[in-house]
């Protein structure tokens, strides 16, 4: 039976570990581009099949994992470039001293 599990991580960390999930993700591809298949024999070949389509699944699963960590990683980054900017003070060039008329 598959689980979701979920833990908090540093936000600097979440790049890391979508790296740690790909490269799972990868090894888990070897191993499955290695095993062995004997299609002369149906009830083995299908049981082959049916270990491939299990591993594919949690391989698609783990993607998706990985592909929304990362995704909440770049919205987080993102608000924070913008909040940055938001909070910074106007430039001199930017201020208009009082009563004068922004020329066009």
């Amino acid at each position: 039976m598959k689980v979701k599990v979920t833990h908090t991580l540093e936000l600097n960390e979440v790049p890391a570990k979508v790296v740690e999930l790909v490269s799972g993700i990868r090894a888990r591809f070897a191993r499955l581009a290695s095993m062995p298949v004997n299609t002369t024999n149906l009830e083995s070949f299908s049981n082959a099949v049916q270990a491939v389509r299990m591993e594919l699944a949690i391989c698609d699963s783990q993607l998706e994992d990985a592909l929304n960590m990362q995704e909440g990683y770049e919205n987080v980054m993102q608000q924070m470039t913008d909040t940055a900017a938001q909070l910074q003070p106007a430039s001199a060039e930017d201020v208009q001293p009082e009563g004068e008329d922004e020329k066009v």
